[in-house]
């Protein structure tokens, strides 16, 4: 039954990919507007079919109708896809024969390539067990879905949620998780048929399928586009379509093509904060390379439009586009410095970033040994190539563009965060560069550095392959049948255990009782819940609710019934909390034990730890706000 559900979402997965490039396919005929190859009007078509459909999600979520907006969106596209499929049918067999010349080293390079996507298509089947989507990415878009379009001020990330989250909420109002994720694993998919595009400007075609292989075997990536929850590998993909419009030589750079490579753009910037220094390299690009304020203009006007949803919802909640960032000034109303803090912590900005370390950084070799995780290894093959791709670069528009969105994105993001993962979207443009260094070398017939160079790159593929196969083996099991949901959630999913304990006890809680949870990971709680941690949540600030009082005020305005805690409150509200326990504010009905991992899931330490369930009774206060 598992398998057969896994072969259903792939089957939804094509259609939805042929759909979205049916729709981005009517859309440049009706723009007049050409490009270079085939390969790339596909590509192209798909970017643009993906802006339109997350563009109609955010009119579905202000509508407040999102399954039966979700569903209309799917009869939409298909009305695209029964209108271009004939011509796209003709485009794809037309690629389709370019493969008869291909040679055997590279028809085995495919083969690889096959197999690998595979292998990631089968994790991605498996159950969502990622941190942070458990914690916003798919828990955001559970909570809009259930309780309408609105904001989430108890997860404070959930206003970090860029327009491609979007797709995670169109996946589950259609009713499966899976497609959710598939959704995750198509922009991954879509994002190395980008990267072998980029590579092949420069690179032979064994060069360029060889790099795409490395990028679909890399932790970084594999993790991402598999069962990570997050949505970012769509960033790369529209700044690699981005690039392709922009690298256009055999038809004239017109404002259509403009409008277009902006609309792309507008996907990288709407996709996270952080992409708005990408769309800004990208502008300068377009200053620098056309010279003309005739097409700045409308590259500007498409980016706007191709990715103002996250900040017109923002907005549209907070009056504040980029919030939570500049909230002091902007809605200081609507957040508490503690969250602000500890929100600028987890994204890196309140770190030091010295000169020393930006070259590493910028060549995706920084790795913090107090945080080591699939999330931050892009491996070392940008760092060992590095020399070779200084002396292979060439003064034309391809590597001009490359080059500058490398360098400034990288320092942009290193003195702004210092997060190695947000160099993501960018890692593609790195390795196209990597092998037009390894086509230099073939020319230049540096045996010795080919043989390093080749040498390194076959154990990264080597070791990468084998992490993915080792990394993959209980998503697999869980994916095809072998293990059963749960048990794979229990084996592997932080705090599960803990959600089904809290289900259990509570599930008679009516729709308009809430629980107030310090839990991090929220997605499988299936109960009405407000996060309790002051770390995540704008609205409980540890400066202000130090009384009975004002917690028994908060409980009463969020409808709080009961409270769940671990071992331990958070400390910064821990004594007004523990107090009402101990003066009977707040009465202990269950305690569970359960198993959970102990730190990062990486390390495998597993420990029993408890649950306390406890219920706001009716006792009131003393006068003064203090416990009596």
């Amino acid at each position: 039954m598992a398998l057969a559900q896994a072969l259903l979402c792939l089957i939804s997965l094509v259609f939805f990919w042929f759909a979205f490039t049916c729709c981005g396919r009517w859309l440049l005929r009706r723009l007049a507007v050409r490009l270079n190859s085939s390969l790339d009007e596909l590509l192209v078509s798909t970017a643009l079919g993906i802006i339109c459909t997350e563009t109609l999600l955010l009119i579905v979520e202000f509508s407040q109708r999102i399954r039966l907006g979700s569903y209309g969106i799917v009869g939409f596209l298909f009305i695209f896809f029964a209108i271009e499929i004939r011509g796209l049918a003709g485009q794809v067999t037309n690629l389709g024969k370019q493969l008869a010349s291909f040679s055997k080293l590279e028809n085995s390079l495919l083969l690889f390539i096959a197999i690998t996507v595979a292998v990631e298509f089968l994790i991605a089947s498996a159950p969502l067990t990622g941190s942070d989507a458990q914690h916003y990415h798919f828990t955001a878009q559970k909570l809009i879905l259930e309780q309408g379009f609105h904001p989430i001020f108890s997860i404070a990330e959930s206003f970090l949620c860029g327009q491609h989250h979007s797709l995670i909420l169109f996946g589950l109002a259609l009713g499966s998780e899976r497609l959710a994720l598939g959704f995750i694993f198509l922009g991954g998919v879509l994002t190395s048929i980008v990267l072998a595009r980029l590579a092949a400007q420069w690179a032979s075609k064994e060069s360029a399928l060889f790099i795409t292989l490395l990028f679909l075997v890399t932790p970084v990536v594999f993790w991402q586009i598999s069962n990570s929850g997050s949505p970012d590998i769509f960033m790369a993909f529209f700044l690699g379509t981005a690039m392709l419009v922009l690298n256009q030589q055999l038809h004239p750079f017109t404002s259509r093509l403009a409008i277009v490579a902006g609309l792309l753009t507008g996907g990288v910037a709407g996709g996270k904060y952080s992409g708005c220094f990408i769309a800004f390299a990208l502008l300068i690009c377009v200053f620098w390379e056309f010279r003309r304020i005739s097409l700045a203009v409308p590259f500007l006007v498409g980016a706007a439009l191709g990715g103002i949803s996250p900040y017109l919802r923002n907005f549209a909640w907070t009056r504040n586009p980029i919030f939570p960032y500049l909230s002091q000034r902007l809605s200081p109303q609507l957040v508490t410095s503690y969250a602000l803090y500890s929100l600028a912590s987890a994204t890196g900005a309140t770190q030091q970033h010295n000169f020393r370390e930006l070259l590493p950084f910028v060549l995706f070799a920084h790795v913090k040994a107090s945080n080591v995780g699939l999330f931050d290894f892009f491996g070392p093959i940008v760092l060992v190539v590095a020399p070779i791709i200084v002396a292979a670069v060439t003064k034309t528009r391809p590597w001009r563009i490359a080059l500058v969105v490398w360098s400034i994105t990288a320092v942009t993001i290193y003195f702004s965060s210092g997060l190695l993962r947000f160099l993501l979207p960018i890692f593609p443009v790195a390795l196209a560069c990597v092998a037009a260094a390894i086509s230099w070398i073939n020319r230049k017939e540096w045996v010795m550095a080919k043989s390093v160079v080749l040498g390194v790159m076959f154990l990264v593929f080597a070791g990468g392959f084998v992490g993915l196969l080792v990394y993959g083996q209980k998503p697999i099991a869980a994916a095809v049948g072998l293990k059963s949901r749960e048990t794979y959630l229990r084996e592997t999913a932080q705090e599960f255990e803990a959600a089904e304990a809290v289900n259990s006890a509570l599930a008679s809680l009516s729709n308009h009782e809430k629980a107030l949870v310090f839990m991090r990971h929220l997605y499988y709680l299936q109960i009405p819940f407000v996060n309790g941690d002051p770390g995540n949540n704008f609205e409980i600030d540890p400066a202000r609710m130090n009384t009975a009082d004002s917690w028994m005020d908060y409980f009463n305005r969020q409808h709080i019934t009961h409270v769940v805690r671990g071992a331990q409150y958070p400390k910064a509200i821990a004594d007004p909390l523990s107090r009402m326990e101990s003066e009977g504010l707040l009465v202990l009905v269950n305690e569970i034990n359960v198993k959970s991992f102990s730190g990062m899931r990486i390390d495998k330490n597993v420990v029993t730890v408890p649950v306390f369930i406890l219920k706001v009774t009716n006792k009131v206060a003393g006068r003064d706000g203090a416990v009596h």
